[in-house]
């Protein structure tokens, strides 16, 4: 019975960690990218910690490319001389399938 007593303060700090990773996790809930794409406009809209950004693009100008950052890759439609990263709460395969995808819609609308 001597060494119970070290359970309660173990047992308050994994508590506490578990807490702070429910903060850490609802601040970024509402985080969403949202891409819409029409005949006239391509429009990305990043929201991030209640700020909502609206970049559009012309169809017929827009371009889709893929870098490799690190271990992994991210996702940039550029426009001229403005530009944007996508796809950034996906996985490797969904930002190449996000890539490939948007791609040949964009295609589509330059013909």
């Amino acid at each position: 019975m001597a060494g119970v007593w070290w359970v309660f303060p173990f047992a308050g700090i994994e508590i506490g960690a578990l807490g702070i990773a429910f903060i850490a996790f609802g601040r970024r809930v509402g985080d969403f990218e949202r891409i819409h794409l029409d005949d006239e406009r391509l429009v990305v809209e990043l929201c991030e910690r209640d700020r909502v950004c609206r970049h559009e693009f012309v169809p017929a100008w827009a371009r889709v490319e893929t870098r490799r950052v690190g271990l992994g890759s991210e996702v940039v439609v550029r426009c001229r001389d403005h530009q944007i990263v996508v796809g950034r709460y996906l996985d490797e395969g969904g930002r190449e399938l996000l890539a490939r995808e948007l791609s040949a819609r964009l295609r589509e609308k330059r013909f």
